[in-house]
């Protein structure tokens, strides 16, 4: 089965080859990730967010073990299935970072996450999505795996548990009858909790007596718009399908930038009309034009009109939403040009489908109601192939969210944001979230740029 490639606990590797001879072809490596990445989390104000570097890898490392968690219980569930492989580890001494473990055998967060989904007998309430919306209800199949071949006795208590501790009970199922060879059992099919009231950590369980308790996180969020009065937004060479999650949300008023308007604040990628038009066939067809035989594809660079750069040196914010190679690197530039940051180019995006990077991010404005704090997860879905992070510097920046990836001893800016000479800029080169928490991070954005 495959496997999620995260970080090695590079902290404890260096620590263990130290203790045990100081000799590994691979140290010197490690010992420059964790030096560049400890510079990093100093300077950029990570420190609260990952009190220890260590901290950080091992909070990339749970990502993999939440996804194995979930695709051990999925094949159970398949009763179908007689055998399945988790990735463990390659006879090389090169690499191992899609499997559960480093090189030297050490897990690279903690365990309990897939043991839980391996235990004989494991009552779950399988979700149809992690991430909701204040108001939203979850929806839940029930189950029960056995794998001991024995009849299991007592009721399966569901129940959900809000941040503030209050418990609700939700439903009660008898244990099955055991059947010979049967080891899942379906008790209930789209079970609807309450609605969801209480914003943040949310838990499913099932408690069965003489067993441990089935738990399963969610994350609930809330997506109303609180905006301090209505704002109006220019927009400057967005995708329809951005354009079109921004003007969903209610109380601000989004319309084509135009010369000499009055606005909060101006949101843009630097698309062109041709290209916008060319992705639009793709997003409502889902068939984008393919380059032709021999022809390789092309990067669209950004470009903001010059007339909404004279725009943001005086004094209109900004919001460069950028979330591909070619936009960042050409709008970045231009932003630079500015005078408002240094920029040296981008860390990388992901290497080969083995290895693996990720977005770490720390609490802002900006995120406020998201899970921060930690590396993006199953919560924020957000796709590892189009990431990348940049490589910037200088005075009144603030990074928010930041990107590095295997073999690699850099760290670069996923988000960030700047105030300097009478201009207020955010560069969002963070690929999309899932629904709800996109919805709150652009709600937070136009809050936080028409501040």
């Amino acid at each position: 089965m495959q496997g999620c490639a995260v970080a090695d606990n590079h902290v404890k590797m260096v620590a263990d080859i130290l203790a045990n001879g100081g000799k590994s072809y691979d140290l010197e490596d490690h010992k420059v990730i964790v030096e560049n990445t400890s510079a990093y989390l100093d300077k950029w104000g990570f420190r609260k967010a990952f009190p220890t570097t260590e901290s950080l890898f091992l909070s990339v490392g749970r990502k993999v073990y939440d996804g194995w968690q979930n695709y051990m219980e999925n094949i159970r569930i398949g009763d179908e299935v007689d055998v399945a492989a988790i990735s463990g580890w390659e006879t090389t001494a090169i690499e191992n970072h899609s499997g559960i473990v480093d090189n030297l055998r050490y897990f690279k967060a903690n365990p309990d996450l897939i043991r839980q989904s391996l235990l004989p007998v494991r009552p779950i309430a399988k979700q149809r999505k992690l991430t909701y919306a204040v108001g939203e209800a979850a929806e839940l199949d029930i189950y029960l795996l056995n794998d001991t071949d024995a009849q299991v006795h007592g009721d399966l208590k569901l129940s959900l548990l809000e941040p503030d501790g209050k418990v609700t009970d939700i439903a009660t199922y008898a244990a099955p009858q055991h059947v010979r060879d049967q080891y899942r059992y379906l008790l209930a099919e789209s079970v609807k909790t309450p609605p969801l009231t209480k914003a943040g950590l949310n838990k499913m369980q099932i408690e069965l007596k003489g067993h441990p308790t089935f738990t399963r996180e969610i994350w609930v969020v809330d997506t109303k718009p609180a905006f301090a009065k209505p704002v109006r937004i220019a927009l400057s060479g967005v995708s329809k399908s951005f354009r079109d999650q921004l003007t969903a949300i209610k109380g601000a008023t989004f319309e084509d930038f135009k010369v000499g308007g009055k606005y909060d604040a101006i949101i843009a990628s630097g698309l062109k009309a041709d290209e916008i038009a060319r992705r639009q066939i793709g997003e409502q067809t889902g068939h984008e034009a393919q380059p032709s035989k021999d022809e390789k594809p092309k990067l669209v660079l950004g470009e903001l009109p010059a007339d909404v750069l004279a725009a943001v040196k005086s004094g209109t914010p900004l919001m460069a939403y950028v979330p591909e190679d070619g936009l960042a690197d050409g709008v970045v530039k231009q932003l630079s040009a500015l005078g408002l940051f240094q920029y040296s180019g981008a860390v990388g995006n992901l290497r080969a489908p083995w290895m693996g990077n990720w977005n770490y991010l720390r609490a802002h404005a900006i995120f406020d109601g998201l899970p921060v704090d930690q590396a993006t997860s199953v919560f924020h879905q957000i796709e590892g192939q189009p990431s990348n992070g940049l490589i910037i510097d200088g005075d009144g920046i603030e990074v928010i969210a930041a990107y590095s990836r295997d073999h690699d001893r850099h760290n670069g800016a996923a988000t960030f944001v700047v105030q300097k000479n009478a201009m207020k800029v955010m560069v969002h080169r963070l690929p999309d979230m899932v629904t709800p928490l996109q919805t709150r991070l652009l709600i937070n954005a136009i809050n936080w740029l028409s501040a």
